[in-house]
């Protein structure tokens, strides 16, 4: 009894070893840009009305590589085709008494991609000039300062946990403060996930590079 019981530990070890060797993903850093220019894509009606100011562009570096790739009649195998990034903020905004759960703002954001292959990689979402002009002082250095941010990411379906990381006063780290699971676990903030864009949403919508890949699915 004892050797088949040993015998079904060590086949699930094997089968597990196994899933986690195809690939290999690595979370390099958080970057947040508080002075992104919209790109030149025209004006919808022919005027030459003014400008927005800039975007504010939440960034997850991350690569992705493969120990033990699996090909198929059809590809080499070196695709991930289920990725799904979770972007928390949590964010008060000067001025308000921080003991009210009420003067917190909470977005959430979840986007999905597909076609992942090896290399350097890149996730975004972004806020537009005119919502951080209305809530979040334009986007300026104390509100990249004070915010707090939760990602997280989920690889077929998976939470990889490897890859949950925590921004807190600009400070990247993989393990959350006590305060950090307070707040994004408080309940009764404002809920203003719909401010949290991905780039399909956006005029970056035309950006193309090898780092950014089809979003194929969008949650708020």
């Amino acid at each position: 009894m004892k050797t088949n019981f040993a015998i079904f530990i060590a086949t699930i070890l094997i089968a597990l070893c196994t899933n986690l060797s195809a690939q290999i993903i690595k979370l390099d850093k958080i970057e947040i840009d508080n002075k992104v220019n919209a790109p030149e894509v025209g004006e919808l009606d022919g005027s030459a009305s003014g400008k927005y100011g800039d975007w504010v562009a939440f960034f997850a570096r991350y690569s992705v590589s493969f120990d033990k790739a699996k090909k198929t009649k059809f590809d080499s195998g070196e695709y991930v085709d289920d990725i799904e990034v979770k972007w928390e903020i949590v964010y008060k905004p000067e001025g308000l008494s921080s003991t009210k759960i009420e003067n917190y703002i909470k977005m959430i954001k979840s986007v999905k991609y597909t076609g992942v292959t090896k290399g350097k990689q890149t996730a975004a979402v972004l806020i537009h000039p005119r919502a951080l002009a209305r809530y979040f002082d334009e986007g300026s250095k104390s509100f990249v300062r004070d915010l707090r941010l939760r990602f997280t990411m989920k690889v077929n379906g998976k939470t990889y946990k490897k890859m949950t990381t925590y921004l807190t006063k600009g400070r990247q780290n993989l393990k959350p403060t006590k305060d950090d699971a307070r707040y994004f676990d408080l309940e009764g903030t404002q809920d203003m996930s719909h401010l949290l864009l991905n780039r399909m949403e956006t005029p970056f919508r035309y950006v193309q590079t090898s780092e950014l890949n089809p979003i194929v699915e969008d949650k708020k």
